[in-house]
């Protein structure tokens, strides 16, 4: 602000040409804004560094997530079994999705959100930080729950469950 002023000042006098004002008054307005990013900018050497079980979770977590591709492909196969056809064959592939994410995905994704992100949440600047995954956590339970409802009225009168299979299924 002092910057300005002290150009407009000198431009008022006449010593400072409009044109070089204009540019003056371009690089003022730069080195401010330059100035406001550098206080926005978050301080690595203020945030710990992963500690060494934070490292173990992240290998650990990296790993079932290669290992629960499986699961991922399966629910794909039972809603593509689904849309082709809503017969036993289909009814039979839903639940046997069913049980693997009831015994492999949800227990993965709980245990995510209950071991892996409180050991994040320093290092990435609080548990915001992991906010969006355990959104997509929350809507895979949800979707589950929503199967498991499906299934529970399919044995009584088949219901269409395809939906919700591929809002799970990416």
């Amino acid at each position: 602000m002092l910057m300005s002023l002290a150009a407009m000042a000198v431009a008022a006098v006449g010593l400072l040409p409009p044109a070089a004002g204009a540019l003056l008054q371009e690089g003022i307005d730069v080195v401010v804004i330059l100035n406001a990013l550098r206080a926005l900018r978050v301080d690595r050497a203020m945030r710990p560094a992963l500690t060494p079980a934070a490292e173990v979770l992240i290998r650990r977590f990296a790993a079932e997530h290669d290992d629960l591709r499986d699961v991922v492909e399966a629910v794909r196969a039972a809603a593509d079994r689904l849309s082709d056809s809503s017969g036993p064959q289909a009814l039979a592939a839903v639940e046997e999705t069913y049980r693997l994410l009831t015994e492999r995905l949800l227990p993965h994704e709980y245990a995510e959100e209950h071991q892996l992100y409180p050991a994040l949440a320093p290092t990435l600047g609080g548990p915001e930080a992991t906010a969006t995954m355990s959104r997509a956590h929350t809507e895979i339970e949800r979707l589950s729950r929503r199967v498991a409802t499906h299934l529970r009225l399919a044995h009584a009168a088949w219901t269409p469950i395809s939906s919700t299979y591929f809002s799970l299924a990416p």
